[in-house]
């Protein structure tokens, strides 16, 4: 009788479905766990997933993220609007994560909460900017280096990158 009551409640939308009920009742470190355990499972490279889960533990206790309900906009530009030494592009970053995670967990959530939320405009002009080695720097390098600087010659000369030169 219960089920069955139960199952009626559910289809009248006056208590959300059991799998959605279960999903908010778990913490919200469960669910990262899954995510990540799901992630090394389809093959996403190790320092990916490490990076992954930093910034998702991160977010939890810095926006003081419990359960699924917990995660809001709100919450999360808030905690954005805190970081003043994060640079646009790694804010963006975090934001990825979480929607990661929540999109992840759509088929056991309502919706994504933050799936509105835009990401920052990054500046056109990078704010470190890159340049190669200049003749005179690269000769001091392969100097000190001792045995491996006929590496950083190769590298210098070829343009190959590490993983190209280990091959």
């Amino acid at each position: 009788h219960r089920i069955v009551i139960e199952a009626q409640r559910e289809s009248e939308g006056i208590i959300a479905p059991k799998e959605q009920r279960e999903a908010g009742s778990r913490s919200l470190a469960e669910h990262v766990a899954d995510y990540i355990a799901d992630r090394r499972s389809v093959g996403r490279d190790e320092k990916y997933v490490g990076e992954l889960l930093r910034k998702l533990l991160r977010l939890i206790k810095e926006c003081l993220w419990q359960s699924v309900r917990d995660v809001t906009a709100e919450s999360f530009y808030a905690w954005r609007a805190k970081q003043k030494k994060l640079s646009p592009k790694t804010l963006n970053e975090y934001l990825n994560a979480i929607c990661g995670l929540m999109t992840w967990l759509a088929p056991r959530i309502e919706a994504n909460p933050l799936r509105f939320v835009q990401k920052i405009q990054s500046a056109v002009e990078p704010t470190r900017k890159r340049r190669g080695y200049s003749e005179n720097e690269l000769e001091k390098l392969i100097a000190i280096s001792g045995r491996r600087g006929v590496v950083y010659r190769i590298a210098a000369r070829t343009g190959l990158r590490r993983g190209e030169l280990e091959k």
